[in-house]
């Protein structure tokens, strides 16, 4: 899914950009909390900006349907086009806290549609919404120093959760707190007792991954979990829900149970134009 999770990946970082520009024009020493919160809004700006327009959720998808299968004709085919049509995406915030239960300040929620079941032979595959979630702790660093303090019980409530949490580092640039720089993510998954306490002390960290890394290693299950009921435990909870950002990308009009199939010979002319043919050579 190179060209779906691309397109996210492009948004998160057009997102970033946009709010260092505006920290730097219009804000100064924002906390870890107001920091989040704007960065939702221009997130939910990017991801709606894409809901239309040629460079859309369909088209990408279309895209890797047509790596998936090696048919380069189906990029853009217009059938294909029909049949995926109304794939979009939407962005929640939702903001109450529960730090103290889970040790978290937000989640990042995902519900996207994968490619699965792939049979070249046959050219057919089905496309399920599939749901991934992180557990993020946001920590704020000042002008080149280290970041905000870790207290033992919260650090505990992240040691047990550690397989599907991480920790985002906001940090200025400058004493008058204007100059944000791009966010660095820290993996909880090889944490030991004391670790994040430690990392928190440091000013650089070259394990640290950009927000286009972190997004990649979560759509690769590298980072989160689908474990359904601890993303309804920890992350999301439907009880009392926490500051979570809910990226789904979906058809509005079919139910989350509804698995899209797709039979690619239905989309392959018959005859297939030269230049699809001198593409594959």
């Amino acid at each position: 899914m190179t060209h779906l999770c691309g397109l996210l990946q492009k948004c998160f970082e057009e997102s970033e950009l946009a709010l260092i520009e505006i920290v730097k024009n219009k804000y100064r020493a924002l906390n870890e909390e107001m920091i989040t919160h704007l960065f939702w809004c221009e997130l939910r700006l990017a991801v709606m900006k894409r809901n239309n327009g040629e460079k859309n959720w369909s088209n990408a998808l279309a895209q890797d349907l047509a790596d998936s299968f090696h048919k380069p004709q189906l990029e853009h085919n217009p059938e294909l086009q029909a049949h995926l049509g109304g794939l979009l995406c939407d962005v929640q915030l939702h903001n109450h806290t529960r730090e103290g239960i889970t040790g978290g300040d937000f989640g990042i929620f995902t519900s996207l549609p994968v490619i699965e079941s792939v049979n070249l032979s046959q050219g057919e595959c089905s496309i399920p919404i599939r749901d991934r979630a992180l557990l993020v702790q946001a920590k704020l660093g000042q002008n080149g120093g280290p970041f905000g303090e870790l207290e033992t019980p919260q650090e505990d409530r992240l040691l047990k959760n550690k397989d599907f949490s991480a920790l985002v580092l906001y940090s200025y640039n400058d004493k008058n707190k204007t100059d944000l720089n791009r966010f660095a993510w820290l993996s909880c998954k090889s944490a030991q007792k004391g670790d994040m306490v430690r990392w928190l002390k440091k000013k650089v960290h070259n394990e640290a991954l950009d927000s286009d890394k972190m997004i990649q290693h979560l759509h690769d299950s590298q980072l989160g979990t689908d474990d359904e009921k601890t993303i309804n435990d920890w992350i999301t909870n439907g009880k009392d829900k926490r500051p979570r950002f809910e990226l789904t990308i979906n058809w509005p009009q079919r139910p989350k149970s509804e698995v899209m199939s797709v039979h690619v010979r239905d989309f392959i002319p018959a005859v297939e134009p030269n230049y699809v043919k001198e593409y594959q050579r």
